[in-house]
């Protein structure tokens, strides 16, 4: 196979990813969960308190 450009967008399963690397791919351990509320000092004014230092 030639190609210039491929592209493989299909989830966590693209059929290009094996003609690019043998890796299979596998879950980390690592999640994230990202949330933002609007006026938090008036919404969850507790969480606005005490977690002040984790906003950026």
């Amino acid at each position: 196979m030639l190609a210039d450009l491929i592209i493989g967008v299909d989830g966590v399963h693209p059929k290009v990813r094996t003609f690019i690397a043998p890796i299979i791919p596998g879950y980390s351990g690592v999640t994230l969960i990202e949330m933002e509320i609007e006026n938090p000092e008036i919404q969850c004014h507790y969480f606005a308190f005490y977690c002040d230092m984790f906003r950026f």
